[in-house]
């Protein structure tokens, strides 16, 4: 379990390199984060890492190969805290991000939802000011 953690605390301090994605959900009351990290490979596989507060395990893996299930609760809550911590740093540039990605690939009417909605943002911060 030692390899893991000096290989969480790797990845920690290098969440801004732009191969390691967090991401996290919620099922039955329970968080989830899952980091992929996306290396070149031969096959374009991704290691994975599911901090899974449900059943207290973090599972390590790539796609279509090996994988190794630690079973700990104590581990598990240290990373999924860590985890929510680095999560929620950033969540408004995070949804900003997604809405800039899906309003550049929809038609004209999407673009003009969007203009909408920054328009709406900019006379909010504006009255509020005022």
């Amino acid at each position: 379990m030692k390899n893991l953690e000096n290989f969480l605390n790797y990845v920690i301090d290098n969440l801004d390199d732009d191969r390691i994605h967090i991401s996290k959900k919620v099922k039955y009351g329970c968080r989830y984060f899952i980091v992929s990290i996306n290396l070149p490979t031969i096959n374009s596989r991704e290691i994975t890492i599911i901090v899974d507060t449900r059943n207290h395990v973090i599972d390590v893996g790539y796609d279509f190969g090996q994988n190794v299930v630690i079973e700990s609760e104590a581990l598990t809550k240290k990373w999924s805290d860590i985890f929510e911590k680095k999560y929620t740093e950033n969540i408004d540039q995070r949804f900003d991000l997604i809405l800039n990605d899906f309003i550049s690939q929809t038609d004209k009417t999407g673009k003009d939802f969007w203009r909408e909605w920054t328009m709406e943002k900019i006379f909010k911060s504006k009255n509020k000011k005022s």
